[in-house]
């Protein structure tokens, strides 16, 4: 569950409404700068939020941000399937399963069951060799590729 920052919170009671503005995010015990705040927990919120998908399904941004990232602009590995899971769960909250298709549903099984059975291929590798888990690794492979499959079952696909 996320929690909003304290300018978000000061700016939200200044003005008397919710922004939608980008902020920090707490994953795992540390916080994250992010483009927005989604929260798996909102019962309001009725839309799984595919860009949580995107970087795990698209291999151009996993080799630009994983492999190339800099000290600026960088993705995780760990985080990659964090988001990916929170994905899941937001597609599962009763308000937004109800509105999903058949295929969307199966779509998001399939993936929940990849992240729990093979997410744990992340532990066996760190900074120094991140391009083999990205290029060769058959169970990131296949957690891509699920992720690619629930973007089509929801009418995207990755931007490579």
């Amino acid at each position: 569950m996320w929690r909003r920052g304290r300018f978000e919170t000061e700016v939200e009671s200044a003005i008397g409404k919710t922004l939608e503005l980008p902020g920090w995010l707490e994953l795992g015990g540390k916080w994250t700068l992010t483009d927005h705040v989604s929260s798996t927990q909102n019962p309001r919120m009725t839309e799984p939020p595919l860009d949580l998908l995107e970087p795990l399904a698209s291999i151009g941004q996993q080799r630009r941000f994983v492999i190339g990232g800099t000290a600026q602009k960088y993705l995780v590995p760990d985080e990659i399937l964090n988001d990916a899971w929170h994905f899941c769960e937001r597609a599962e909250m009763p308000l937004t399963h109800a509105k999903l298709t058949e295929p969307q549903r199966e779509a998001v099984a399939v993936l929940r069951e990849a992240i729990e059975r093979l997410g744990r291929c992340t532990m066996l590798y760190d900074r120094t060799n991140l391009s083999e888990l990205i290029e060769g690794d058959k169970c990131w492979a296949v957690m891509r590729d699920r992720a690619g499959q629930t973007l089509a079952a929801f009418g995207q696909s990755a931007l490579d």
